[in-house]
């Protein structure tokens, strides 16, 4: 179970965990929904594990992400895409400390 706590709590959310990742992604409507702070930034265009290109909308940081009895406070990057809402990337497993 993967609980993301903005303003809103959501529980039970499906996301992604993607070792191979350099960022961790959230799509701009769950960001919404969760009425994270999302900083603006530059445009540019990030690939995600589809292959697909999304257009990077801004980030959103020091967001409280539990699994299990964890919780893990990470950044995400805002993206405009409907394929994956959200992707748990590297840098999110070593402050876990997840094992496989």
């Amino acid at each position: 179970m993967v609980t993301i706590l903005g303003n809103t709590k959501i529980s039970d959310v499906k996301a992604t965990l993607n070792s191979e990742a350099e960022v961790s992604c959230i799509i701009l409507e769950m960001a919404i929904r969760l009425s994270l702070s999302i900083t603006k930034s530059q445009s540019i265009a990030l690939k995600i594990i589809t292959g697909i290109k999304s257009c990077f909308i801004g980030y959103a940081d020091n967001i409280a992400v539990t699994v299990g009895d964890l919780i893990i406070r990470i950044w995400f990057y805002i993206i405009d895409i409907l394929d994956i809402k959200i992707i748990l990337s590297f840098p999110f497993f070593r402050k876990a400390r997840f094992s496989f």
